[in-house]
């Protein structure tokens, strides 16, 4: 028998019962003359990532069967010295080089959490807490919070929001609860959630997060959700403005009605290939967030899923979605390409605009596209706010395949200085041309029936009445113009037609 030593740090000692080569030991990637396999986290189990600091061990990372044979280096927070102190360490190690085995570095272990105390019921963490000093969000006390039934949640919500110049981080790992119950860490009044919760390890035994159950914790920086979780309730993680990124584990299959909506500082998240749907709202206003890939197995996009992420710089819809609800990317200013999977069946792209998958309908401009667009003469529809916000669009061309122009398509396009509306357009939907502050001309080259020229903003100032001042039934074609910067009091004019 040949034994081979683990680092001391880790003190575990894996055995080969096969002989003194490793042919018998291998799990068909190492060993018998193969070629050599790189170990992965995978490859181990790790324990022992839940402690209190007054009795802090080491540790656990134990070879699977029939896995790695070197030794193994541990560190902490890159330093291989076992921390004392109490906080949230990154786990890392190394793994040596042995027979039928390459040596892998920095393989991921997970997080040790050092816990200042261990509670079993909210009225000992009230306790506990209330005989603590103040501290700040970057200095809180680390609690491992070991709850067994879901009603042990019950007030703590109202017990952490009474000492408000407190700080936590909640342990849960320890606790054998299967759910986070919905609304435990926010409700009504003021403040709506645990202002001072800065993170939370959420057991393996949990397999759903309920509704708002973390909702408007504005200081929660850090959440750890584990492979058991298969759902995620709607507004789960709401609000929670410190939170900076999020891995969704590969167990849940949908990210629910505003999952994350106006997690304002969240510049990262992870969807897995397990998910499916992302629905209305689930990342609504969260401007620090610059990129998502969306996973090949979504087949729908909610309403407004991303509605004002203004750091994203192009996203990809993949091949399996058949359904975009409406103002997904409404608002995403530094949006300059919208790229579609060309095996898509539903939609497709061409210059970065989104389109219908036979191209008559304009589906989404990028607000962050600059120059000037040519609307494509197949077209012969455009989605309500396609353009709006479009900051850098400098011009516009409408075909005369438009009959309609909705709601807010333009607004906010602050480049454009004019356009031309061309004799096929029968209606203009309100606030189409709204808060267009150097649109100072505008063509009508036909009329329109005064009930399908809405009056709710349709352009700024008193265009719409000057267009129909000489004939209030239809309008009278011909270029209107105004000084810029145009806004609610700007006065038009009908420019007299040039006679040769």
């Amino acid at each position: 028998m040949k034994t081979w030593k683990l680092c001391a740090i880790v003190g575990i000692f894996v055995m080969c019962a096969f002989g003194l080569v490793f042919m018998g030991c291998s799990d068909g990637g190492g060993g018998g003359g193969g070629e050599d396999s790189t170990p992965t986290a995978a490859d181990f189990v790790i324990g022992n990532l839940s402690q209190v600091k007054e009795s802090i061990t080491a540790v656990t990372i134990t070879p699977k069967s029939g896995k790695s044979r070197g030794a193994i280096s541990v560190y902490y927070d890159g330093s291989a010295t076992l921390p004392t102190k109490s906080g949230a360490y990154a786990v890392t190690f190394n793994v040596a080089a042995a027979s039928g085995w390459k040596a892998a570095n920095g393989l991921n272990a997970g997080t040790l959490i050092v816990n200042d105390i261990a509670v079993n019921s909210i009225d000992v963490l009230s306790t506990y807490l209330s005989d603590q000093t103040a501290n700040t969000a970057g200095a809180p006390y680390y609690i491992a919070l070991n709850i067994d039934d879901e009603n042990g949640f019950t007030n703590l919500r109202t017990t952490l929001n009474n000492e408000a110049d407190k700080y936590v981080y909640l342990d849960l790992s320890g606790s054998t609860i299967t759910t986070i119950p919905e609304n435990t860490f926010s409700g009504t009044g003021s403040p709506y959630g645990c202002a001072t919760l800065i993170g939370i390890t959420i057991p393996n035994s949990v397999t759903s997060i309920g509704d708002s159950a973390f909702s408007g914790c504005a200081s929660l920086a850090s959440v750890t959700i584990p492979d058991s979780v298969t759902s995620i309730g709607d507004s789960a993680f709401s609000g929670c403005a410190s939170l900076a990124s999020v891995i969704i584990p590969d167990s849940v299959t949908s990210i629910g009605y505003a999952t994350f909506s106006s997690c304002t500082g969240l510049t990262s998240v992870t969807i897995p290939n397990s998910v499916t749907s992302i629905g209305d709202y689930a990342f609504m206003d969260c401007p620090s967030l610059t990129s998502v890939i969306i996973p090949n197995n979504v087949t729908s996009i909610g309403d407004m899923a991303f509605l004002g992420c203004t750091s994203i710089a192009n996203i990809t819809i993949p091949n399996n979605v058949t359904n975009i609800g409406i103002y997904v990317f409404h608002g995403c200013t530094s949006l300059t390409a919208i790229n579609v999977d060309v095996s898509n069946s539903a939609y497709t792209a061409v210059d970065g605009v989104l389109y219908n998958k036979n191209k008559t309908t304009l589906i989404q401009y990028p607000a962050g596209k600059t120059g000037a667009f040519t609307i494509p003469d197949n077209v012969t529809n455009i989605e309500d706010t396609a353009f709006s916000y479009s900051a850098n669009l400098e011009s516009i061309t409408i075909p005369n395949s438009i009959t309609s122009i909705e709601a807010g398509t333009f607004y906010g396009c602050t480049n454009l200085t004019k356009v031309t509306i061309p004799n096929s357009i029968t209606s203009i939907g309100q606030t189409v041309f709204y808060a267009c502050t150097n649109l100072a001309s505008v063509t009508f080259e036909g009329t329109i029936a005064s009930e399908n020229f809405s009056s709710n903003g349709s352009f700024f100032g008193d265009l719409r009445d000057k267009f129909y001042a000489t004939d209030p039934t239809n309008g009278t074609p011909g270029t209107y113009t105004t000084t810029a910067p145009v806004g609610e009091s700007s006065v038009w004019t009908k420019q007299e037609e040039v006679r040769r």
